[in-house]
């Protein structure tokens, strides 16, 4: 009796759920999971007989659900109110700071194997008389200080950076430790003041603070009367860990600001991906941007595999290439604005040619490579 009420229900879901979806579309991708839905699976006699499309069908009907965000966001505000730990992975403390479940792995071999990398293409740097410098951006994770119950495990970042960085003592490696210097010089309140609560990345004052300890260690002048500050009240904060959570914590008070050279910034030449493009491409996207929802990478710069700009209002005919990951997209127009060509190349993405190949052919003054301090080991480090 139970299997012919379920037939019976199973089939009445069918009928009611096909039109609605008709009529209102499968979404095809989730913005707030970042991965693709499962779309309405094809009903052949092989996979009703092997049982793949109930299986199939089962991950349709709840990737597809109506009103799925607002019943999964519910759930995560019921999960919030009973003081669970950790949602989706994520601890929130009151003040609406959202930390990732820490991360407990220590990977010393392949930490070593990045640091031997390090050695390598300092070496290539050297033959092409090119600086090397490794310039360690403070993350989140290892420097914004939070209450947390005493029983969450303590993350591995700063342990694993202690580790990569006694290993570069050992080596010939320039290191400039931007998270070290801010640790010195600010306290904990100022330290936070520097990131966004919902999203992993800093805002444009911590961004803006690394640049000038680059510029300083550089011996290159920076005053703040050269730059122009912009923000945009109207729009709403959109962050990475924010976004996984369903928008559930509210980030009315985040830093939604850009700062970027009055001068230079207009007569940039810029190429992206090989392709010209003018510097309102590529920078400050939330500018022109209908949505109101603006992420991160709309107040800065995308994830480029080459962005390369000319700036010929520089006093310098330097030129410099950048190893980076998205921590650098604030200083990409502050560092460009101080010498005569920059190339900036994201590792996981640009393909063309080998790091040590640029290295070789272009003849650059200066090498950074630009990781944050979490980013340990992986692609970002192979550089030939």
């Amino acid at each position: 009796m139970l299997n012919k009420i379920f037939i019976v229900a199973f089939l009445t879901f069918i009928f009611i759920m096909a039109p609605y979806i008709q009529f209102m579309g499968a979404n095809e991708v989730s913005r707030f999971e970042n991965r693709n839905l499962q779309q309405k699976p094809d009903m052949t006699i092989d996979k009703l007989t092997d049982g793949t499309y109930m299986e199939d069908f089962e991950k349709y009907f709840t990737d597809q659900f109506p009103g799925r965000n607002v019943w999964v966001k519910s759930y995560l505000n019921f999960q919030r109110s009973t003081d669970k730990t950790f949602i989706y992975d994520y601890y929130i403390t009151d003040r609406n700071w959202i930390m990732p479940k820490p991360d407990t792995s220590y990977r010393t071999k392949d930490m070593k194997k990045a640091v031997e990398n390090l050695e390598g293409v300092n070496k290539t740097a050297e033959e092409a008389g090119s600086r090397l410098i490794y310039v360690s951006l403070p993350h989140k994770v290892n420097h914004v200080n939070i209450d947390k119950p005493s029983y969450i495990m303590e993350d591995k970042g700063i342990k694993s950076k202690k580790f990569m960085m006694e290993q570069l003592d050992q080596t010939e490696v320039e290191v400039l430790d931007i998270g070290k210097k801010m640790e010195k010089e600010l306290s904990s309140e100022e330290i936070n003041s520097l990131y966004y609560k919902t999203d992993h990345h800093w805002n444009v004052n911590g961004a803006f603070y690394a640049f000038e300890k680059l510029a300083d260690h550089l011996d290159i002048p920076v005053d703040e009367k050269e730059y122009k500050e912009e923000c945009f009240p109207n729009k709403a904060f959109e962050g990475s860990y924010n976004r996984q959570l369903y928008m559930m914590v509210d980030a009315s008070n985040e830093n939604m600001c850009i700062k970027y050279p009055k001068e230079e910034f207009e007569s940039y030449k810029v190429s992206a991906n090989g392709r010209d493009v003018s510097v309102d491409d590529v920078f400050a996207l939330a500018r022109n941007r209908e949505e109101k929802l603006v992420e991160y990478k709309h107040l800065f710069t995308g994830d480029y595999a080459m962005l390369s700009i000319q700036n010929p209002l520089a006093d310098n005919d330097k030129k410099v290439l950048i190893s980076k990951d998205s921590y650098t997209n604030p200083m990409v127009s502050l560092i460009a604005q101080k010498f005569s060509q920059i190339d900036v190349v994201d590792l996981r993405h640009y393909k063309k040619k080998t790091f040590e190949q640029l290295i070789e052919e272009n003849g650059y003054d200066y090498v950074l490579i630009m990781i944050n301090d979490d980013k340990l080991i992986g692609p970002v480090y192979k550089f030939n």
